[in-house]
């Protein structure tokens, strides 16, 4: 490891972190443009869907992090 990091774990906990805040950082937008509650909806059954998840591998990646809280306590605080 580098001196950012005591390990692997720390490591992991920290690319999830960035990865799960610049997902997050997409959602507002088309809320936020929204001007009835029927575009709001449209906007939320889009995230569902799934076309805001930028690429296949952003996709799997969103997966990952729940698998790994799964067998890590300290990271559970997080997902």
């Amino acid at each position: 490891m580098t001196y950012y990091f005591q390990g692997r774990q720390q490591l992991l906990v920290e690319a999830f972190h960035r990865l799960a805040e610049s997902m997050s950082a997409r959602y507002p937008e088309p809320l936020e443009a929204a001007t009835s509650a029927e575009e709001a909806r449209a906007a939320v059954v889009e995230f569902i869907r799934g076309m805001l998840w930028g690429s296949p591998r952003e996709l799997v990646l969103s997966y990952e992090p729940y698998a790994f809280a799964s067998r890590s306590p300290a990271f559970e605080t997080r997902t």
